[in-house]
């Protein structure tokens, strides 16, 4: 009897340890963390209204990732905005307080819209984005748990203005035949470093049409390579 007992009570204590070690399972698997895309060297993005002269907004995204289960159905998820590492003014951005997360998917995207104001020509402001924890969502790593994005309109040269679109295309750059470039050509200028990988056929054209432009206007005084 007494060898019964010891037996029963192992069973028990085995079953105990096994149902606690399933909830633990189950608990474990049910978290669902978020976490923002970023290099090892920085999670910060910047932007210049100088190489979008047209533009008096741009959109800027941030991938969010989801390490968990998928969900069944969209859900909000919690963001907040860093005071002590923003200097942008609540004007001159519009962030979605309640994004959310997409169903069926462990990648989503976060955007916020930079506004173009007078006070970006003086030099670059901050916005600096938090997640947060809430709605059945954990931050993860902390150091992938906030994104800054950097945005003025201080006069620099697209990055992408170099090698083939100098002795190609456009030759050298000016702020004024850049912004002449986007008006005729009516050209997002956010496409044109994709099509100068992707399709250099229609960067050769708006090119060709630039140049006929500036053909009936001398008075610009500008010339193009391509032909």
């Amino acid at each position: 009897r007494i060898l019964m007992k010891i037996y029963i009570i192992l069973i028990a204590i085995v079953f105990a340890l096994f149902s606690c070690s399933e909830e633990e399972i189950k608990t474990y698997h049910s978290e669902r963390y978020l976490y923002f895309t970023t290099s090892l060297d920085s999670a910060d993005l910047s932007v210049s209204f100088s190489h979008y002269p047209t533009n008096e907004e741009y959109k800027a995204g941030f991938e969010v990732n989801l390490m968990g289960d998928p969900l069944a159905e969209d859900a909000v998820y919690r963001i907040s905005v860093v005071d002590t590492g923003t200097t942008a003014l609540p004007e001159e951005y519009v962030l979605n307080m309640e994004p959310k997360f997409g169903a069926n998917q462990l990648k989503d995207t976060l955007y916020v819209t930079l506004k173009k104001t007078e006070r970006l020509n003086d030099g670059p402001v901050t916005l600096m984005i938090k997640l947060e924890e809430g709605n059945g969502f954990t931050p993860g790593l902390r150091r992938n748990r906030t994104v800054k994005v950097h945005f003025d309109n201080v006069e620099s040269k697209p990055l992408w203005w170099e090698g083939d679109i100098i002795t190609v295309y456009l030759g050298e750059y000016s702020p004024e035949k850049y912004k002449y470039f986007l008006i005729v050509t009516q050209v997002d200028a956010t496409e044109i470093p994709v099509l100068l990988k992707e399709n250099p056929t229609k960067l050769r054209v708006l090119a060709l049409e630039f140049k006929d432009y500036l053909a009936l206007h001398p008075e610009l005084n500008m010339t193009v390579p391509i032909y």
